[in-house]
């Protein structure tokens, strides 16, 4: 084999390797969610289904690839398939254990081991066990509403569905695992992205600074969205790039099908993901006006994608975008407006032709113009319009509690919003940050609509976080576009500088050490600390404690909020809240005459089960670490928590 070859099949196995994993894994989430609707999403029928449709895209999207591939570094590829891999790895080994509901992880982690053992989401209460309802029972807890006779769990299915296989395969540790594979093959994606854009060793430099930002390794070893989240859109990307370079025209269609179908089934993943579907449409209008074929295969990708997900979040999580709807409604009415607007264009493009979208156009003085106001708007907005919210608000509240903690002036007005480029700072340094700045300058005239959607996103993403600002929590807000398009855009200003040259090189090893040594120094306080260890097996004590026939009366906030779901959904123990104790023996006895054994749990206050009678017992006393909840700092380790369970039986 020539050096030739070796560099052509080195560069085909780059560019199938960023794209036809994707393809795969949102085919199959794709073709799981109608039957997940219908309530029949078993082991069985996910295999017959999802393996077909996973081959069926990513074969023709990996031929496409392949053909469409330039040759690259031997040397270069080996190393980001290296860091990919290494990077999984890491997250697996450290991963958390989330199954208790404490935050978002295990909401996750508990609906997706719903779906594994169940095949839908719908989570019934069984109100017939404690012999019917009664206002002094509540069923309800934290990502889990109520719903008529079932519960309605929080957030979208596409990540509970990925999670779910690994659940099918391996059991609980697996599906751990599992936010670590699609966080490496999300890196091994970007990687493909921005070979494409900066070339090879640049690619290398922005895979290993993305890959050391701690946020993401932070949601790749808990059971976050963000992984698949970050998979979608950096394949989605790197597929759109090879549709506009592809010679073939039959590749060029499909591939821009591939595109806005990965990029559109993104929003099964998470809502936000809109955000990009919003900031695609001017571009698939720009490649309609150059391309009807191209163009409207895009549209009709992002069309079914995205019509997928909204179903999924009307039919399935409702009263969760009920909830956030002040934040869904305006997307959705914008996606609705352009895309109205985009086909009035391309109409009566064709009947007289039409200006271009300048903007989007390659060599365009406009993006860079564009780029310094943003980046100037961001500078001065810390002092021109903090983020604000109503301060009696749950998360206003939550704020004001965590300002007396670091003894900050209390205001749960703050939302901290106007700190996004600062928690980006924190994270892989202002070198990078200012450097990335510089790149966007030079990227968006070369690839100005991958500039548009990941900048813009991040640019959203500043103006409106939409988290309760804790940290590293909220930083995870970061992970599918803010840090991808800083690593991308700084590492393209580094491989600009490299030359053969003494001084390009000086020059260039600097950007190298400026880069990565702020990342990796802030991450590496966190490297091996995991978190919320020893929870599955707490749990596991906590259902060995209980029997057939019984049912759970929570009785104090925390074991309502922590074990409701976990009680119910993995011990299989019909689970409601007291929320008036002084008709507790009237409940008691009400399930005892509906057949039922009644089982007093208290998380924090056993006295109350001592209270009713009974001797309290200790069936779950777990010491383990959480995340930090800081606001005004970046955080460098993680503090105690302690998991208790009483019964009374």
């Amino acid at each position: 084999m020539t050096a030739g070859s070796t560099r052509l099949l080195a560069g085909r196995v780059l560019a199938v390797g960023s794209t036809a994993p994707a393809a795969a894994v949102l085919a199959a989430l794709a073709v799981w969610e109608p039957l997940l609707v219908a309530g029949r999403l078993t082991p069985l029928a996910a295999l017959l289904t999802g393996v077909p449709a996973a081959l069926l895209a990513a074969v023709p999207v990996g031929l496409g690839a392949a053909r469409r591939a330039v040759a690259a570094p031997p040397v270069a590829v080996a190393a980001l398939l290296l860091l990919t891999v290494a990077f999984g790895v890491l997250a697996a080994g450290w991963d958390s254990q989330n199954v208790v509901l404490r935050r978002d992880p295990g909401s996750y982690a508990l609906l997706s081991s719903w779906v594994a053992d169940h095949g839908s989401r719908d989570v019934p209460v069984q109100w017939d066990r404690f012999g019917g309802r009664d206002p002094a029972l509540s069923a309800a807890s934290p990502a889990y509403y109520p719903g008529g006779d079932s519960l309605v769990p929080q957030f979208l299915s596409g990540a509970p569905m990925a999670f779910a296989a690994g659940r099918w395969i391996g059991g609980t540790s697996a599906l751990l695992a599992t936010p670590a594979v699609l966080g490496a093959l999300g890196l091994l994606a970007f990687a493909g992205l921005a070979w494409r854009l900066v070339g090879a060793w640049p690619a290398v430099l922005a895979t290993a600074l993305l890959g050391t930002a701690y946020p993401v390794l932070h949601v790749a070893r808990s059971t976050y969205s963000e992984p698949l989240a970050l998979l979608a859109l950096a394949a989605g990307l790197a597929l759109l790039l090879d549709a506009d370079e592809s010679a073939v025209r039959r590749d060029s269609a499909w591939l821009a099908l591939a595109a806005g179908g990965v990029l559109g089934v993104a929003t099964l993943a998470r809502i936000e993901a809109l955000r990009e579907v919003a900031l695609l449409l001017p571009v698939a209008v720009a490649v309609g006006l150059r391309s009807r074929l191209r163009g409207g295969a895009l549209a009709v990708g992002l069309a079914l994608g995205t019509g997928l997900g909204l179903l999924d979040g009307y039919a399935e999580a409702y009263p969760y975008l009920d909830e956030i709807r002040d934040s869904v409604r305006p997307l959705v009415a914008l996606l609705v407006a352009l895309a109205v607007a985009g086909v009035a264009l391309v109409a009566l493009d064709a009947h007289r032709p039409l200006p271009r979208l300048r903007v989007l156009r390659r060599g365009s003085p406009l993006g860079p113009l564009l780029v310094l106001l943003v980046a100037a708007g961001l500078a001065v907005r810390p002092w021109v319009s903090p983020g604000r919210q109503d301060p009696a608000s749950g998360g206003g509240r939550a704020v004001r509690a965590m300002q007396a903690v670091e003894h900050l002036p209390l205001d749960g007005s703050r939302t901290y919003t106007e700190q996004v480029p600062h928690w980006v700072a924190w994270w892989v340094g202002w070198p990078a940050v200012v450097l990335a700045v510089l790149g966007a300058l030079l990227l968006v005239r070369r690839a100005p609509a991958v500039v548009l959607v990941l900048g813009g996103s991040a640019v959203l993403v500043a103006l409106r976080v939409g988290i309760t600002p804790d940290h590293p929590w909220a930083d995870r807000r970061l992970v599918p576009s803010a840090l991808p398009v800083v690593a991308l855009c700084s590492a393209a200003v580094v491989g600009r500088v490299a030359g053969r040259s003494w001084w390009r090189r000086v020059v260039a090893a600097a950007g190298v050490l400026a880069l990565l040594v702020p990342a990796a120094h802030a991450t590496w306080p966190l490297l091996g600390k995991r978190t919320e260890v020893g929870e599955p097996e707490a749990v596991a004590q906590a259902c060995a404690a209980l029997r057939p026939g019984d049912v759970a009366f929570l009785l104090d906030l925390r074991a309502r909020r922590e074990w409701s779901q976990p009680l119910r959904g993995t011990c299989g123990v019909p689970s409601v809240g007291v929320l008036d104790r002084t008709r507790l023996p009237e409940l008691m006895a009400a399930a005892r005459r509906a057949g039922s054994t009644p089982v007093l749990v208290a998380a924090t206050y056993p006295d109350r089960v001592g209270a009713a009678g009974l001797d309290p017992v200790h069936v779950v006393h777990l010491v383990t670490s959480e995340d930090a909840r800081v606001l005004s700092s970046r955080p460098s380790g993680t503090v105690r928590l302690y998991v208790d369970l009483w019964l009374g039986r």
